[in-house]
């Protein structure tokens, strides 16, 4: 299962997966996902996004596949900050090596990876 809500206020793009996923359901994720933040950027420019996966457990090798290519895929139209909260090291090891781009970072705690969040806006706007 997932579900996406963008915050226009904060400029956040907030994703939730849960449950253990099969190719499909994983597809199914990664042409929406790329739909959502193509509208996004289009009406709003740059944007950040917060994954709540802490119900999300380690996935298949097929999954954790295609997870990979939507990152690549996405990586120019999702070049905000994007942090990932998962709830185990196992889980934390399998997203940083899955998002391995520059813009992501792979926390334990969601006021940690909003507060990541909030200082790399802090950062951009600054520049």
């Amino acid at each position: 299962m997932f579900d996406f809500r963008f915050d226009a206020a904060t400029g956040i793009l907030h994703i939730r997966t849960e449950g253990f996923w099969d190719l499909a359901m994983a597809q199914r994720f990664a042409a929406t996902m790329l739909a959502e933040a193509s509208a996004i950027r289009a009406s709003h420019g740059i944007f950040a996004v917060l994954t709540d996966a802490r119900d999300f457990p380690v996935q298949q090798t097929a999954v954790g596949t295609v997870l990979h290519e939507l990152a690549m895929r996405g990586q120019s139209m999702m070049n905000g900050p994007n942090a990932t909260v998962v709830r185990a090291m196992l889980n934390k090891l399998q997203s940083t090596r899955l998002l391995s781009m520059s813009n992501h970072r792979t926390f334990t705690d969601m006021d940690e990876a909003a507060a990541w969040i909030d200082s790399e806006w802090t950062s951009r706007r600054a520049a």
